[in-house]
């Protein structure tokens, strides 16, 4: 079938208004956060599942690869496609229902955090905000399984997930679910694949109480180390922490130029702080704590990622961009980890955005570069290639909390407990192999 005839049978489906093949809309739909871009042939957008079903069809009848995307807020060019279509959820933004009883909501894939916590009882609200915007679509939270820091307390999107719709290649559309989060079975497939097996379509999540009071303390440090280790003796301590994160060096380069600052951690508490403030005082010598604060946060606002003030602000200021990569690896193995950066980073002669979450063994880094310089680009992706290899020297599986996207294709991704299972699954949902293709897996 020609591309014209193709690009008709879609326009029955969906309106000649949702079918974008002008040069400007693949543009406008080639990239995610951080310059990570590919155009697309077109973009389709779909209003219901049924549409997304006879999509699918035609896509799978004609070999067209076709990737799933929300809002583009992907670190990791989740929602980047290299060839065939790019299928838009946004229109499918409708909040379906609201239960506060049981605490539970039912949105449509491309409905936005923002969006939902605006339908919210004020006593309500939901804690995964991965991109510290609130701009995130529940699609895309569930098909990368997406983490934030207060992931610490609240688990990933995957862990608060009560059920999905969900699309298939074939056209068929599956109500999967459970009465309690993780407890069912068919749609944990879906949950962290990326939408290499089917397009998720409608997301039912648990709803969590807010805290009472919420109060966010800022620890700046001379070394990352010694940051870890007051994560370790605040755990060992038992202190209820929502979320501790930690801010490394370059990240500070143009908001916080100080020579002395090596590290900032960022811990969220549900209660009032002065014993954990003058615990930590009187490690200050010990570990080398430059200073500590503590302001009370508005428990009605989802606490902001702290570390995107300081990365927007460097990379707005100095016109680079990031390629990240996402790993867990073993707790003790951390610091090394962080070394392995840094080495890799002084090697390419490139800066490091580095930000730690010990309590998840979570590290998301990046190399910024000039996206307008191609020797840049190429040190900066060559650094990824060494710094992948590095890492698994060490153990690590990569993809925690943002999906392995264009970045980390082909590395072991912490989601597939059973590769060779997830490729026997793929051929049997996904035969003509058009669902995100190389996402997950190289050659799925």
């Amino acid at each position: 079938m020609s591309k014209e005839s193709f690009l008709s049978s879609l326009e029955k489906i969906v309106g000649k208004d949702n079918i974008l093949s002008a040069e400007i809309d693949r543009v406008a739909y080639s990239f995610s956060a951080y310059n990570i871009w590919s155009k697309p042939d077109f973009v389709i957008r779909p209003a219901y599942p049924e549409e997304v079903a006879d999509i699918l069809v035609e896509c799978s009848k004609n070999g067209i690869p076709i990737v799933p995307r929300g809002n583009g807020t992907s670190l990791v060019g989740g929602p980047i496609s290299s060839s065939g279509a790019i299928m838009s959820m946004r229109r499918m933004n409708s909040v379906l229902e609201v239960n506060p009883d049981d605490m539970t909501a039912t949105v449509e894939a491309g409905v936005c955090l923002r969006e939902l916590l605006k339908e919210l009882p004020e006593d309500l609200f939901f804690p995964v905000d991965p991109d510290g915007l609130c701009l995130s679509t529940f699609g895309g939270m569930v098909a990368e399984n997406s983490a934030s820091p207060l992931s610490l307390f609240y688990g990933t999107v995957g862990e608060s997930i009560m059920g999905l719709e969900v699309v298939t290649a074939d056209g068929s559309i599956w109500e999967l679910g459970a009465t309690i989060p993780c407890e069912g079975k068919m749609e944990k497939l879906f949950i962290g694949t990326e939408g290499t097996l089917g397009v998720i379509t409608k997301v039912k999540v648990r709803l969590r109480r807010r805290p009472l009071r919420l109060f966010g303390l800022t620890v700046d440090f001379s070394h990352v180390g010694d940051a870890l280790d007051l994560y370790s003796r605040l755990s060992y301590r038992g202190e209820l922490m929502l979320g501790y994160t930690i801010y490394y060096r370059d990240i500070f380069e143009v908001h916080l130029p100080d020579e002395r600052l090596g590290a900032r951690a960022y811990t969220i508490i549900p209660h009032e702080p002065h014993s954990l403030v003058e615990f930590i005082k009187e490690l200050s010598e010990e570990l080398e704590i430059l200073q500590v604060d503590v302001l009370e946060l508005d428990p009605r606002i989802l606490p902001y990622w702290k570390g995107n003030t300081y990365l927007m602000e460097n990379l707005k200021t100095t016109g680079k961009t990031v390629n990240f990569v996402s790993f867990t690896t073993n707790s003790d193995l951390l610091h090394e980890a962080v070394s392995r950066i840094d080495h890799v980073g002084a090697r390419m002669k490139l800066n490091t955005v580095t930000i730690i979450n010990p309590g998840l063994n979570w590290i998301l880094t990046g190399f910024s570069y000039d996206s307008l310089d191609n020797k840049s680009r190429e040190r900066a992706h060559k650094a990824v290639e060494m710094l992948a290899q590095s890492l698994e020297e060490l153990g690590a599986s990569f993809g925690y909390g943002t999906g392995v996207g264009f970045n980390m294709a082909g590395l072991k991704f912490k989601e597939l407990d059973n590769e060779a299972l997830y490729k026997k699954i793929k051929k049997v949902l996904d035969p003509s192999g058009i669902m995100n293709p190389g996402k997950v897996v190289l050659g799925d």
